[in-house]
């Protein structure tokens, strides 16, 4: 997997790793075009629903009720990432972010990647459908 073109070409979303420094990274990724803060004052509040979704996609096997906790907490986290810090906020500068990222950084990435897109078709299922 591309991590780099997987992320730019998804929108805006929340992401969560263990660095190799042994801390908590959390950053605001995606392709979307938003402004650029100094302090992203939804870190918490994204970091509750990631953690939820986190907690959910790990099961085994997934009811619709599941799925659909995916799709709204992918939902919520989308429209909570309407800003990147200085440093990672353009395309270039988020490529850069991520070509320094080492083996279980990315892999950590690849997984949230995949919940990511997998709730987005789920929202496309049991959501989008509904409205």
């Amino acid at each position: 997997m591309d991590i780099v073109q997987e992320i730019l070409n998804l929108p805006n979303y929340y992401y969560e790793y263990f660095g190799n420094d042994e801390k908590i990274h959390m950053v605001i990724l995606g392709g979307q075009s938003c402004r650029t803060s100094d302090v992203i004052e939804n870190f918490e509040i994204c970091s509750q629903y990631f953690q939820q979704m986190e907690e959910v996609y790990e099961k085994k096997e997934l009811t619709e009720d599941d799925k659909k906790i995916l799709a709204l907490n992918m939902h919520k986290i989308q429209r909570l990432c309407d800003s990147r810090k200085e440093g990672i906020h353009s395309l270039k500068e988020q490529k850069d972010y991520l070509n320094k990222l080492k083996g279980e950084e990315v892999k950590q990435l690849e997984l949230q990647v995949k919940m990511y897109k997998e709730a987005r078709r789920y929202y496309k299922d049991y959501i989008y459908k509904c409205r």
